[in-house]
C-alpha cells in the first residue's frame, strides 16, 4: 500500500469559509474526488475516533519499545 498525499480545498457556506482535506495520488485525482463528494451518501455522525499508527516504526511504537527495553533491562539487574 502506498502513501497518498493530502490535498486541501476551501469552500464557502453560510457566510463562512470552510476547509476539507482529500487524500489522493495527484492533484487531478483530488479534484475528481472532490467532485464525487456531491454524490456522497450520509452514513451518520462520528461520535468517537481512535488514531492507530499504521507503521510499526511510528513514534508511538518506538517509544513503547524503548520503555519496554529499559524496563526489561532494569529488572534483570535485580
Amino acid at each position: 500500500m502506498h502513501q497518498m498525499k493530502e490535498y486541501t480545498f476551501t469552500y464557502h457556506f453560510e457566510g463562512q469559509t470552510w476547509v476539507i482535506n482529500i487524500f489522493a495520488d495527484t492533484p487531478k485525482q483530488a479534484k475528481e474526488k472532490i467532485k464525487a463528494v456531491s454524490q456522497a451518501t450520509y452514513e451518520g455522525e462520528i461520535t468517537q475516533s481512535i488514531h492507530i499508527p499504521v507503521k510499526d516504526t511510528s513514534w508511538l511504537a518506538k517509544a513503547i519499545k524503548r520503555i519496554a527495553q529499559r524496563f526489561s533491562s532494569s529488572t534483570k539487574s535485580f
